[in-house]
């Protein structure tokens, strides 16, 4: 959909999402992953949208601080695949050592996880 904004408004909406479907009738699980993204328009204000992308088997979807972490936590998530390591115990830790160590201010203490059990959600808070 296209909206004409100002810079105030549109600073104000962006968001970027991953979003994990599974099928009904195949089980099988498709995540992706949508960018906020705007053009300037030549008459004044912009044309907001979104990327999507699609995360392939055995890859993971990042939002947030992309650029600082993400190669990191690309790095993380394939040892872990490939060792057999506990998946959702060493990206949690690489989280929350992020959310330690930063200076930025962008991101902190504490870390929530939360995980959809059936139909209801179990959330873990991490002040560690």
């Amino acid at each position: 959909m296209k909206h004409v904004l100002d810079q105030a408004s549109l600073t104000g909406m962006i968001t970027n999402i991953i979003l994990a479907v599974d099928c009904p009738v195949t089980r099988i699980s498709h995540i992706y992953k949508y960018k906020f993204r705007y053009k300037d328009l030549p008459e004044g204000g912009v044309n907001a949208y979104c990327e999507k992308e699609f995360i392939e088997a055995d890859n993971i979807a990042i939002i947030g601080m992309e650029t600082t972490y993400g190669e990191d936590a690309v790095q993380v998530a394939q040892k872990s695949m490939k060792v057999g390591l506990n998946f959702k115990e060493r990206m949690t830790d690489f989280v929350v050592d992020c959310a330690k160590t930063d200076m930025t201010f962008e991101i902190g203490m504490p870390v929530v996880l939360k995980e959809l059990e059936g139909v209801s959600v179990k959330k873990t808070v991490h002040n560690r």
